[in-house]
């Protein structure tokens, strides 16, 4: 029988006892899943088991310098996961030693459908184990120059790129944190960023729009970088409103075509021309003489029906700018 992972190396990262609180665990897990992601050694999805955590816990009085008995929270594989099961573990361990119940070295499981953590085994000591050499497996001796070398090459890691992130790019802490934790996202956001000098708009779209559509699947994403940048600056130029672009961004994935074709298509091209929007407000001012009666009463609510009857005649494409100034200068 062969019990070898299919090729894949198993990594375990062990810390010290230096984290001390059910947060400070997580955010632990995050920023190095956020490494290893970012370095192509691991897909990071804890879910399918690319990684786990298992957390030793105890506890001890304030100003105590020992350690108490551990006891180890075995696969979790969540973030959710790891923060619940550590604050149930250090409550559980201090109602244990309140009641003067002696805490055994053990090893439990988190149950996320009870809320609690329940015994898996008693923990047994190192020499249980019955630890012996593989006489297969030869010691790997790294030399300094070796890792000076291999550490030339990783390039920026995650809190370096939150940095550039939030400092050049003026995104928030919370838009920065999601571009480290998914590499995708960070590549093609610089990657439009080629063609596109507006960081901050394209933030706007890509967090509040782009995701929104396409979720988990990035990877599948058909809109390339360069086709987002010429969209956003068919927005900046008034060429299509927002409103449209939203609704160019939903049929562009609906129909997985590009931005610009969905735009030239379906000819969602804005209206600039004054002349031609006048000359539909000029129609609707005629043909709704007692709201342009109540609007110079003085119910300027009114106004919003006005709005509305202009971009309804224009299929939406009338420069929403020169529909409010027209409208104003005509009913006042």
């Amino acid at each position: 029988v062969d019990y070898n992972r299919s090729s894949v190396p198993l990594i375990e990262i062990v810390t010290e006892p230096d984290l001390s609180s059910a947060k400070e665990a997580k955010e632990y897990v995050i920023t190095l899943r956020a490494i290893l992601v970012n370095l192509g050694i691991c897909d990071g999805n804890l879910e399918e088991g690319s990684l786990r955590c298992d957390a030793n816990i105890s506890i001890r009085p304030k100003g105590c310098e020992t350690l108490g008995t551990k006891t180890e929270i075995k696969n979790m594989n969540s973030f959710k996961a790891i923060e619940k099961a550590i604050d149930f573990e250090i409550e559980r361990q201090k109602k244990m030693v309140t009641a003067g119940i002696p805490i055994e070295q053990e090893t439990r499981l988190w149950d996320e459908a009870s809320q609690k953590t329940h015994l898996m085994r008693s923990k047994e000591e190192s020499h249980d184990y019955r630890y012996f050499p593989d006489p297969d497996l030869l010691p790997l001796v790294l030399e300094d120059q070796t890792i000076e070398a291999l550490r030339s090459k990783v390039g920026m890691l995650p809190l370096e790129k939150k940095k550039k992130f939030e400092t050049d790019y003026k995104l928030s802490t919370d838009e920065a944190n999601l571009l480290v934790s998914n590499p995708d996202y960070a590549k093609y956001f610089e990657a439009v960023l080629k063609f596109y000098d507006n960081p901050r708009n394209i933030g706007n779209w890509f967090f509040n729009e782009i995701l929104s559509h396409i979720g988990q699947d990035f990877h599948k994403i058909h809109i390339n970088p360069e086709d987002f940048a010429s969209f956003l600056k068919k927005i900046d130029s008034n060429e299509i409103s927002g409103k449209i672009g939203k609704t160019v961004l939903k049929k562009s994935f609906d129909a997985k075509e590009s931005l610009v074709f969905i735009i030239e298509k379906e000819g969602f091209k804005q209206i600039t021309d004054v002349k031609e929007i006048e000359a539909i407000i000029d129609s609707i001012i005629e043909n709704n003489k007692s709201q342009v009666e109540e609007y110079r009463n003085g119910k300027t609510k009114v106004f919003g029906f006005f709005v509305g009857e202009t971009m309804k005649l224009s299929k939406g494409k009338a420069n929403p700018q020169t529909v409010n100034d027209l409208l104003k200068k005509k009913l006042g």
